[in-house]
């Protein structure tokens, strides 16, 4: 499927602030799933880094703007062409080893309530049916979990989504990679975007998931926001540990301001 994106950002402060830096891992990296046909990044007075790629293979650029200024916006455009690999990643470039994904972080750390729930989710499937054991997992996050827009913030943790009842899509993922770090099972949080709907706002079009590492499959995407694995739908940006860490946007500025953040994201398909 082709897919068009439009994903602007939109910072705005309350006072004049200086030494903007904004971290970006805006650019998907290609796979079986994903190939990018033409992908722009564009940001007015302002200088971009050199793009690297890292450990995860995460396409990574920073940008600077070092002038007095109440406002910056960042304008992404692009048009990938994706393929269905029934949530399997494949052919995608990285080099940190599935086993450094075992490390949890405070979002993402199962307390007691994590762990009961892991253990009565599990413990009736086989050890040796992971996948089974993961997508029963995965369907037990969208059960304890109902989904309410603006309900958690970027710092509410798995455990605390759980005793809550409610989150996003965020929350979704941070409580499946806590649950398989109970079992044993490498985990990690994906940032990206998902195919526009009627029922979706801009906001919530950037998306979130997460992959577990399946022995004899490798990385396999699952999405319990949505109770189902990723598809030609979705437009994988970046992973990492958590939520901060696979933040398509991440950034610091000096002066004391309030910031706004405004978000306006369109994804549409091409076909015709």
């Amino acid at each position: 499927m082709r897919l068009s994106v439009s994903h602007i950002t939109r910072y705005t402060y309350s006072s004049s602030v200086r030494q903007v830096t904004q971290n970006m891992k805006l650019t998907p990296s290609e796979h079986a799933g994903l190939r990018v046909i033409e992908w722009s990044i564009e940001s007015d007075k302002t200088t971009f880094g050199e793009m690297f790629t890292d450990g995860a293979g995460n396409h990574v650029q920073t940008l600077y703007a070092r002038d007095e200024r109440n406002s910056v916006e960042i304008a992404v455009r692009g048009i990938v062409e994706t393929t269905d690999t029934g949530g399997v990643l494949q052919n995608h470039r990285e080099k940190i080893h599935p086993t450094a994904y075992l490390q949890k972080t405070h979002t993402t750390l199962a307390n007691a309530s994590i762990q009961e729930l892991t253990r009565e989710t599990v413990d009736t499937i086989s050890e040796s049916k992971v996948l089974d054991r993961v997508h029963r997992l995965a369907r037990r996050a969208s059960e304890v979990i109902l989904y309410k827009y603006a309900s958690t913030t970027v710092t509410t943790t798995a455990a605390q989504a759980l005793e809550s009842g409610q989150g996003v899509c965020q929350d979704y993922a941070h409580l499946l990679i806590a649950t398989c770090g109970v079992i044993g099972l490498p985990a990690r949080y994906v940032s990206g975007y998902l195919l526009a709907s009627d029922n979706l706002s801009p906001h919530e079009l950037t998306h979130a998931w997460a992959e577990v590492f399946i022995p004899d499959l490798g990385w396999v995407g699952f999405d319990p926001a949505n109770r189902c694995c990723p598809d030609d739908n979705y437009i994988r940006l970046a992973s990492g540990l958590d939520a901060n860490q696979a933040a398509p946007i991440r950034g610091r500025s000096h002066g004391k301001s309030q910031e706004i953040l405004d978000v306006d994201v369109a994804v549409k398909s091409m076909q015709q």
